[in-house]
């Protein structure tokens, strides 16, 4: 069974925190670019977060480092304009030939299976995937169970709130993935990963900032603690080390 973890945004600390853990412990991870975030000509509006973003060297840096580096629009949308914009300006950050198609993480994981669908043959023109939650329609009685299981600390409500988003990539093409947020425990996620290892299931791990507890971010829902992403990653190496899961970067779940 394989693992990857996907970062979104480019936020700093993923380049700055993040990638120094990944390294520590041999792992690799995918990192989803929002390329006007990058360069400073979002708006205020669409910026996904406050953070301070990576440069564009930084994204170099980790694409030499062997690090999947992903599309995430180019003012973080979902139109198909920014989208194709997006993976545009990476790909003449980092060279791409025009031949390879990257992944996409859908900003938001606003874009629809019917969407998706509904444009294949745009979005497969461009992409070798798309990432986005879940599956299927996410109904109100699920939203609340995640609410429910991140306040209490439950592991069984935990696995089964997130059920639906294990698996890795379906019909060979979308990519479903669980939103690790600033409530979830390290015993959820390794409970999770452990019943995805049960079912051969593949599981992809949806990050956005890692910070320390004490700094402004970790206030953020969608920034996990670094010491709990550390724990992770040595947890996830021992692991691998075991020969009981892959850690992988998500286009390499194609294969």
């Amino acid at each position: 069974m394989r693992i990857a973890m996907s970062f979104d945004d480019g936020r700093k600390d993923n380049f700055e925190v993040v990638m120094p853990v990944l390294l520590k412990y041999e792992l690799t991870a995918t990192f989803n670019i929002s390329t006007a975030y990058v360069d400073g000509t979002i708006s205020k509006e669409d910026r996904p977060c406050k953070n301070a973003a990576m440069s564009k060297e930084d994204i170099v840096k980790l694409a030499d480092y062997g690090f999947e580096i992903a599309c995430h629009g180019d003012h973080h949308k979902n139109d198909r304009e920014d989208i194709r914009n997006g993976r545009t300006k990476l790909a003449s950050w980092l060279g791409w030939d025009s031949r390879f198609k990257p992944g996409f993480a859908s900003p938001r994981s606003n874009l629809s299976i019917d969407e998706i669908h509904g444009n294949r043959e745009f979005f497969q023109e461009l992409f070798s995937y798309i990432r986005i939650a879940s599956y299927g329609k996410e109904g109100i009685a699920r939203k609340l169970l995640r609410k429910i299981a991140h306040k209490t600390h439950s592991r069984i409500l935990y696995r089964y709130a997130y059920r639906n988003c294990i698996g890795g990539v379906k019909d060979g093409f979308v990519a479903t993935s669980v939103s690790v947020i600033k409530d979830a425990t390290l015993e959820q996620v390794i409970s999770l990963i452990k019943m995805a290892e049960r079912k051969d299931k593949d599981c992809i791990l949806m990050f956005h900032s890692i910070q320390g507890i004490t700094e402004s971010e970790a206030n953020d829902l969608w920034c996990w603690d670094v010491n709990k992403f550390e724990k992770l990653c040595k947890w996830l190496y021992e692991e691998k080390q075991l020969n009981n899961l892959e850690v992988v970067n998500t286009i390499d779940m194609l294969a």
